[in-house]
């Protein structure tokens, strides 16, 4: 299954053709966004292999369980992944790694990666806000 808002960018993709701009993630709704948006339901399972290689900022707000997407997005080798709070309008790079106790299998699933978040400078979060 494909979030909504993803099936243009898979038909581009088959076509080795990739947005230009970052892809944002949603999983607060619909956005107004210049950027190519698609909307995801964290609470169900998505098909991300149209993210390979593709820059991707998850859109979220407190109470909403980003940590799981985000490490799917990961897995499915998304080139850079950040996260940007909706309300409080700020922004940290996710920076995934490994499990250690996942170390010893031969194939991974969202659940043997976890998740550092390393806050962006107030000066990265207003230069996001211009640019979105």
């Amino acid at each position: 299954m494909l979030p909504y808002g993803a099936r243009p960018i898979v038909e581009a993709r088959l076509q080795g053709k990739r947005p230009a701009e970052m892809l944002i993630v949603s999983l607060v709704g619909q956005l107004d966004e210049v950027n190519p948006v698609v909307v995801a339901d964290p609470a169900k399972t998505y098909d991300w292999r149209f993210v390979i290689g593709l820059e991707v900022c998850v859109f979220a707000r407190p109470g909403v369980r980003f940590h799981p997407v985000i490490c799917e997005l990961y897995r499915h080798a998304a080139s850079w992944i950040g996260l940007w709070d909706v309300d409080a309008q700020q922004g940290t790079d996710c920076i995934v790694h490994l499990r250690p106790e996942a170390m010893n299998k031969t194939r991974f699933v969202g659940a043997d990666f976890d998740a550092i978040y390393w806050p962006w400078l107030e000066m990265e979060n207003k230069e996001f806000r211009r640019a979105a």
